[in-house]
């Protein structure tokens, strides 16, 4: 039997000046969800960001990033198979209520892949 839970994932990244070069940190965060009336600006606090958008990841999982991600100089370009996510990323269900709200991850199990997806991302590269 699982216990409920209403969490979310965040996934940013430091570029870090080292004695053998730059090299990228991930730091990976899980946050209490937001209640449905305030799920976009929670986003945009989130992701540091003033629009978003939304990329299908396999296993049910939504990642949510900046839609201006790819045009600001320094963000991290990280993949998830072929889909190419800019800066700090926002990881939900891909489900919604039958109001269409988005669902965050409501067990532990569930919680627990995404985190497993996480760790196979992807360091592309960097945003000039």
């Amino acid at each position: 039997m699982s216990n409920t839970i209403n969490k979310a994932v965040k996934v940013s990244y430091e570029i870090l000046d080292t004695p053998r070069g730059k090299r990228i940190k991930i730091n990976t965060e899980v946050l209490e969800a937001p209640t449905q009336d305030g799920t976009l600006d929670w986003l945009y606090k989130h992701i540091e960001c003033r629009t978003v958008t939304v990329a299908y990841l396999p296993n049910g999982v939504l990642a949510w990033v900046s839609d201006e991600g790819l045009l600001v100089s320094g963000n991290v370009v990280s993949k998830v198979g072929d889909c190419p996510l800019a800066g700090s990323i926002i990881f939900s269900l891909s489900e919604t209520d039958d109001e269409g709200n988005t669902l965050w991850f409501d067990t532990v199990e569930k919680l627990d892949e995404c985190l497993d997806m996480i760790g196979k991302l992807e360091i592309s590269g960097v945003t000039r």
